[in-house]
């Protein structure tokens, strides 16, 4: 164990409490250390799984209340880059073995759970980071908790606090219908990306994210800054865009529920809007360095290239033909075959003009990122693909990057409507519904892209040709189908099908997807 535990104010060096305090927390972390990588294994919220079992240490320790304590651990994946998560401990007499990281005590009695599993930890969080005096540390805390200003009150003490059955890379809590609470699991120092772009669009006034309520901050032993949490209003809806899109697929298509599909194509649209209107904000320009727009350069257009190009021989070092089962195998092998294809599709970035700026932009777009609100899409997410470092989620680069992902989403959108059909379908009657899906996917496509760029008209992020737009919207295309072949290969081999498709499709394109 290589930290040492911070204690509270109030309880000094050397005193009875300070001694029985410092006995119980140190037993407790000792436990949760050895026990924790296997702990993290279970959880989707760890990124790196696939890379074996990691070696854990304590990187930062200081109790929270008295049977809770902030906890920050560095781990270290076999031949992989160290992580720092957040797991916070907290001791109680008993807990479902998913909840129990380790047991303490001389019978084992008590049990050291993930205190973000305990709602009366959650309860005392919100008080800290809703406290009047928001701007200061707590007392004898390492933490620091900010607010917006926005106007905002809810009942904490008899909140409901819901728990989403679906794992994600983060962990969000709902505050009643009130409020969202985020808990950052894999932290790195520095400005958190979703936290400065929910203040940068507070500010700005834009309307179509969950209002940033306020934050908390843990405060390292060399001053550095990690954020902890983010508190956001909560907006209603009728879920995210991914589980809509595809129960409007399904009744449309296989149900043959015109409305549903008709519903799709306006919310489609409005969606591609607001997008619009996220990246006008962007390239609207601001003060902050990290908002102010950039010229792209010519030096950026090679980048962008040679990116594509390694995400490229990563997408073909994993793609084995002869393990890969049906339509799978088939068109990997069609895709070793098409190398230089690609390579010069790729290329093709370079001897654009740069004639555009580079900003800010989501990062990670796509249905699963936005909420449905009536007849209105709410973007929500703005952490940046949680794989990448924080100075990448941080770089400006080109809007039509968050184009490319609503676009792919699209595609998989259709394909997983279409694996999902019963498997009973005769074969001519499964011809049908299979091709409306893909009529409805390649129309759906062409509507977004066009409701988008009729929104964004004139913006200074985009190229001023249409025939540079549409070269960059297929550059990142392809790049983002590179990108998932190698994803899906790590995570879901049986799902990589749909992105091999997706990259023959998009070999010689000329037009968006």
């Amino acid at each position: 164990m290589v930290a040492s535990i911070r204690l509270p104010a109030g309880q000094q060096p050397g005193g009875p409490a300070s001694r029985q305090s410092e006995i119980q927390w140190r037993a407790a972390a000792k436990a949760a250390e050895k026990a924790l990588p296997d702990f993290l294994l279970r959880h989707r919220w760890y990124p790196a799984k696939d890379a074996g079992r990691p070696d854990v240490e304590l990187a930062e320790f200081a109790p929270f209340d008295s049977n809770a304590a902030i906890a920050i651990w560095r781990v270290h994946p076999p031949r992989s880059p160290a992580l720092q998560m957040f797991v916070p401990l907290a001791t109680v007499a008993s807990a479902d073995a998913d909840q129990t990281i380790a047991k303490i005590g001389s019978n084992g009695e008590t049990h050291v759970v993930d205190a973000l599993s305990l709602d009366s930890f959650v309860r005392a969080w919100l008080y800290f980071e809703l406290a009047e005096n928001s701007d200061a540390s707590g007392p004898g805390l390492p933490l620091l908790a900010g607010r917006t200003g926005h106007a905002f009150t809810t009942e904490i003490a008899h909140a409901v606090i819901g728990r989403s059955r679906v794992e994600q890379s983060n962990t969000s809590l709902r505050i009643s219908d009130r409020a969202i609470v985020k808990f950052i699991r894999k932290l790195e120092a520095g400005p958190h990306p979703e936290l400065e772009i929910g203040r940068f669009l507070a500010a700005n006034g834009f309307p179509a994210t969950p209002p940033l309520v306020g934050w908390t901050e843990f405060v390292g032993r060399r001053n550095e800054h990690f954020a902890l949490s983010l508190l956001q209003e909560f907006v209603p809806n009728q879920g995210d865009g991914w589980s809509w899109t595809l129960d409007r697929l399904t009744r449309g298509i296989i149900a043959g529920e015109q409305q549903a599909l008709q519903q799709l194509d306006q919310w489609l649209q409005t969606l591609a809007c607001r997008l619009a209107e996220l990246h006008r904000v962007f390239a609207s320009g601001s003060d902050d360095p990290g908002f102010r727009p950039e010229p792209v350069t010519p030096g950026d257009l090679r980048n962008w290239e040679s990116a594509g190009g390694l995400m490229a021989e990563r997408a073909f070092d994993g793609i084995r033909p002869g393990h890969m089962a049906g339509n799978a195998g088939e068109l990997g092998a069609a895709l070793l075959n098409r190398r230089e294809a690609i390579a010069a599709q790729l290329r093709k970035i370079g001897q654009l003009e740069s004639s555009f700026l580079k900003t800010r932009y989501h990062g990670d777009f796509h249905l699963g990122q936005v909420l449905v609100a009536g007849a209105d899409a709410v973007i929500i997410d703005f952490e940046g693909e949680p794989l990448r470092t924080l100075a990448e989620r941080r770089m400006k680069h080109c809007v039509l990057r968050d184009v490319a992902g609503a676009l792919r989403s699209l595609s998989y959108a259709a394909a997983t409507v279409e694996r999902d059909l019963p498997a009973g379908f005769p074969g001519g009657e499964r011809k049908r519904p299979v091709t409306m899906l893909e009529k409805r996917r390649a129309i759906a496509s062409t509507n977004f892209v066009q409701a988008y760029l009729d929104a964004a008209a004139g913006l200074a992020s985009l190229p001023k040709s249409g025939e540079e737009t549409t070269t960059l919207l297929n550059f990142f295309l392809l790049e983002k189908a590179l990108y998932e072949i190698a994803y899906e290969l790590a995570n879901r081999p049986d799902w990589v099908e749909i992105p091999l498709a997706g990259v023959m499709s998009l070999i010689g394109n000329s037009g968006a997807e």
